[in-house]
């Protein structure tokens, strides 16, 4: 269990015009498929598919743009990883 708060690799500036295809950039940009893939980090965890929208603040008057906080990227953030007692997955 744990917050892990692991985010896209990038800013806020250089990002955002990529942010409705951010999906396509998780093996490139994304800190927790870096830990998990190359420094094999969380062993034996799952993941289930992301088929969510970056985590990041909205602004509701502008009707869903992504308002500027500290540079940060729009990432996938709230993700659950998961540990099975299964041996079959």
């Amino acid at each position: 269990m744990g917050d892990l708060n692991m985010r896209y690799k990038s800013t806020y500036k250089d990002f955002i015009e990529f942010v409705d295809f951010a999906r396509d950039y998780i093996e490139q940009y994304d800190e927790l498929f870096e830990q998990r893939h190359t420094h094999f980090r969380f062993p034996e965890y799952h993941e289930e598919p992301i088929n969510f929208h970056p985590t990041y603040k909205l602004d509701s008057v502008s009707n869903g743009i992504y308002i500027n906080k500290k540079d940060q990227c729009p990432s996938f953030t709230d993700r659950i990883l998961f540990k099975s007692n299964d041996n079959t997955l």
